[in-house]
């Protein structure tokens, strides 16, 4: 699994960091996996919504539906430590 990897890095070079951003989650188990690895005290997840939908008009039916653009849709809004809205300002 990639994020176990990607939490091997973190572990390593935790000492020399105060704050890892991880920008881009596509499926809900990447983010329970360092979710439940570092702990609510720590993890501070963020959702990112816009307004513009650009980006998935260029997407095909298929594309749009996919599980790695679907799958974190399932995870309630209360979960988030902030909701950010980006409406291009």
């Amino acid at each position: 699994m990639l994020v176990a990897f990607k939490i091997s890095i973190f572990h390593f070079v935790q000492d020399d960091f105060d704050i890892a951003i991880i920008p881009d989650w596509r499926f809900e188990n990447e983010f329970m996996y360092i979710y439940k690895t570092f702990g609510a005290d720590i993890v501070r997840p963020i959702l990112i919504t816009r307004t513009d939908v650009c980006s998935v008009d260029n997407m095909t039916e298929e594309q749009r539906s996919h599980v790695s653009e679907t799958q974190l849709d399932s995870i309630q809004v209360s979960f988030y430590s902030a909701v950010i809205h980006n409406d291009g300002t």
